[in-house]
């Protein structure tokens, strides 16, 4: 029996919905920036027309709260102004915090999830083609 077509496949309608909060995040979300912070740590998402930054802050005096904001980023919020494809920069205070910044282009998630996605996929469907064209067992 051949396998089913890929589009008739589980595993296609789970990642779907990825793929579409992705493409409508790269097309239709504006600029902003929300943190999420705990005792110890201060994480950061921050989405530029043309890039997304995540910032990583660790800070061993304990003077973060939970918290969850958005907000507008500033365009001085930028760890890598000059806008590289892929980038990452870790920095330590004197106070001993340490900020870590990873930056990519706004279009490298969608590519990155639409890659990985179709690669499981088409995978996917080799093994169960694969599968179904082997003898079965002898009794």
């Amino acid at each position: 029996m051949p396998p089913r077509p890929f589009h008739r496949s589980l595993l296609f309608w789970l990642g779907l919905p990825g793929l579409l909060f992705l493409g409508w995040l790269w097309l239709f979300v504006p600029s902003r920036s929300a943190w999420l912070g705990n005792y110890n740590n201060y994480y950061k998402i921050q989405v530029f027309p043309d890039a997304v930054e995540i910032v990583i802050v660790d800070d061993p005096s304990g003077r973060f709260r939970w918290n969850f904001e958005t907000e507008e980023p500033a365009e001085s919020d930028r760890a890598h102004p000059f806008k590289p494809v892929f980038g990452c920069q870790k920095m330590v205070l004197p106070s001993s915090t340490t900020y870590t910044y990873v930056s990519a282009r706004r279009w490298i998630p969608l590519v990155v999830y639409t890659l990985g996605w179709l690669g499981v996929l088409a995978g996917w469907q080799l093994h169960k083609a694969r599968l179904s064209r082997q003898d079965p067992l002898p009794p």
